[in-house]
């Protein structure tokens, strides 16, 4: 019994129904079997397809995060470019602006040079040089448009004037603005004695003053002031109050000093005396050739 036993157990017997067990397993869920064949190749192609979501959707927030900065970027720098080109385009006016100042100035002096070289070389007349001036005045300063030098325009002055007269020029100078004021007053204030019931220098601070009010309508306006020049030898004997000539001359001159002034000294005018006229107070037609270079020689020191 035992023999057969164990010959009933033996390694070919154990085979033979391990086999069939197998098959059986495999025939009993053929679906199993199907899954195990497909399910390799399926599980890639998942794998696959969610890779590729992914990269998808990675390129998707890479693309969007690009365009985000891209248009903060470039909105940042619409606003630095718009703010440089406003300070550029007001420096650029400013620039255009001195640029056309310092032409216009460059043309003036250019005509101006032209202008005294044709003086200076006896080819043209002195007188279009006080186009943009006044010339305020008494008697002798009004000779320039007496004689038909200038015109009324120009010459603001009058037969027997005073320094007192100067305020009611001031409307018009404001006006008209011109780039510079000639003061030649003096003989007639030197016989009224003008001012100097407030002193010593009473008559220089009067002018002074009254200066300063064609000024405060016309403040870039140059000043130029004319000495006080005296009568001849035989005037003064006739009218001693011409002796103080001198003194108001001091005042007038002290005056052009402490503001910044232009004072003319025209004394050598009357170096000759036949330019006085028979009064001894006025002066004859060419001697006003010579004073109107005297005046014009404070600005533009070239002419001859």
């Amino acid at each position: 019994m035992n023999n057969q036993k164990k010959t009933n157990q033996s390694p070919g017997s154990a085979q033979f129904f391990d086999t069939p067990n197998k098959a059986f397993a495999a025939s009993e869920n053929p679906a199993g079997s199907l899954a195990q064949k497909e399910a390799g190749p399926h599980k890639k192609s998942l794998n696959f397809k969610n890779s590729l979501l992914v990269i998808t959707a990675l390129c998707v927030v890479i693309a969007g995060v690009t365009i985000w900065a891209m248009r903060s970027a470039s909105t940042q720098s619409k606003k630095e470019g718009l703010a440089y080109l406003s300070s550029q385009a007001n420096k650029n006016l400013d620039d255009v602006q001195n640029k056309l100042n310092e032409r216009k100035t460059a043309d003036q002096q250019a005509r101006i040079d032209q202008e005294i070289d044709s003086i200076n070389n006896n080819t043209a007349s002195i007188w279009p040089m006080f186009n943009n001036s006044v010339i305020l005045g008494d008697s002798r300063a009004e000779g320039f448009k007496s004689y038909d030098l200038l015109p009324d325009s120009i010459v603001l002055a009058e037969i027997g004037a005073q320094i007192k007269r100067i305020p009611e020029f001031a409307e018009t100078i404001g006006t008209r603005k011109p780039e510079v004021i000639y003061l030649c007053y003096g003989l007639n204030d030197v016989l009224a004695n003008v001012g100097m019931e407030n002193g010593p220098d009473g008559y220089g601070e009067l002018y002074e003053s009254y200066i300063k009010q064609l000024l405060e309508k016309s403040p870039n306006s140059r000043i130029v002031v004319c000495s006080i020049i005296p009568a001849s030898p035989s005037a003064v004997a006739a009218n001693p109050g011409y002796e103080k000539t001198a003194d108001f001359d001091r005042q007038v001159k002290e005056m052009c000093e402490r503001n910044g002034w232009t004072y003319v000294d025209a004394s050598s005018l009357v170096s000759d005396p036949s330019v006085y006229e028979p009064d001894g107070e006025h002066f004859v037609r060419s001697a006003y050739d010579e004073w109107g270079k005297l005046l014009l020689k404070s600005q533009y020191p070239s002419l001859n």
